[in-house]
């Protein structure tokens, strides 16, 4: 995950937490709806990638 986006989401969130103007709660959390919509379009590409490259998207928790 890009640490930007990561840090991004992270402030975002912290700054809906304690937004007392209801316009601007609006506003933060349809920012935040967008990047982590972003950043899910992004995880699905990748976890597609991973599956036609024969790889897992999910860690492997115990060897068979």
């Amino acid at each position: 995950m890009d640490k930007l986006r990561e840090q991004n989401w992270r402030e975002l969130c912290q700054a809906a937490a304690t937004e007392q103007d209801p316009n601007k709660l609006i506003a933060l959390v349809a920012e935040l709806n967008k990047v982590l919509d972003e950043l899910h379009r992004n995880h699905e590409t990748a976890a597609g990638n991973k599956k036609d490259s024969g790889g897992s998207s999910f860690p492997t928790l115990y060897a068979a």
